[in-house]
């Protein structure tokens, strides 16, 4: 039995246990803290000029990079993914959130106007019912369009639009439905705020479950951290 708090009500889940896929030798745990902070010094884009802003960006990735390089957990300890594979959800927290996370640990990132994670919109639609089916196997990143300049290519230093947290019921029953299962989540070093939105640069992704978020005002996001993994793998 486990308590889940989404879209403000504590539900009760009976949960089989999570099946587990075969084990791999040849993937060794990170080790703690493998996601140590890069928050320091880091600004908004719209505090500085576009030249300071575009070095800063482009050395936050590559510092990204480099510390999201550990290999993931052994296959053997992570929970399934759902159906057709751990696809890449329209969320994307800081990396920040992770430091010192040991696999497995539950890890709270509070809201902050979208300072410490957003859902994201993959091609600008903020409706409910596109932030559901992007949280519904096999998820809808084929639907990515950059906000400028305009590219249908989702990489590590691609930029992706932000979105106001939602209580609607679709998107609350999407999470549900992935509480137990492994996805792929989005992680972002850089911020910037455009034409009346919110964007975040890609720096890397990480396994996870996606336990719960608080309702309004405090957002606060519980996730499971299950380790580093691959950006573009998944569809």
């Amino acid at each position: 039995m486990g308590l889940i708090l989404l879209g403000g009500l504590l539900w009760a889940t009976q949960r089989p246990a999570p099946a587990l896929l075969p084990a791999d030798a040849g993937i060794t745990p990170p080790p703690a803290g493998n996601l140590a902070t890069m928050a320091a010094g880091v600004a908004p884009l719209q505090t500085q000029g576009a030249a300071q802003g575009a070095a800063q960006g482009t050395a936050l990735v590559r510092a990204a990079q480099t510390r999201l390089a550990a290999p993931p957990a052994a296959l053997g300890d992570l929970p399934a993914p759902p159906p057709g594979g751990p696809f890449l959800v329209p969320l994307i927290v800081s990396v920040s959130a992770f430091d010192n996370s040991t696999l497995g640990g539950s890890v709270d990132v509070e809201y902050e106007g979208g300072l410490r994670y957003s859902w994201l919109t993959w091609n600008g639609d903020a409706q409910p019912a596109a932030l559901a089916a992007g949280l519904t196997a096999p998820g809808t990143r084929q639907n990515y369009r950059s906000p400028a300049p305009n590219s249908s290519t989702l990489e590590v230093g691609a930029w992706v639009r932000g979105r106001p947290p939602t209580d609607s019921p679709a998107v609350r029953q999407a999470l549900e439905a992935l509480a137990a299962y492994r996805v792929t989540l989005p992680l972002f070093a850089q911020q910037r705020h455009q034409v009346g939105e919110q964007q975040y640069q890609l720096a890397g992704c990480v396994y996870a479950q996606i336990v719960g978020e608080t309702p309004a005002p405090f957002h606060v996001l519980t996730l499971l951290y299950w380790g580093s993994a691959p950006c573009a793998a998944h569809p």
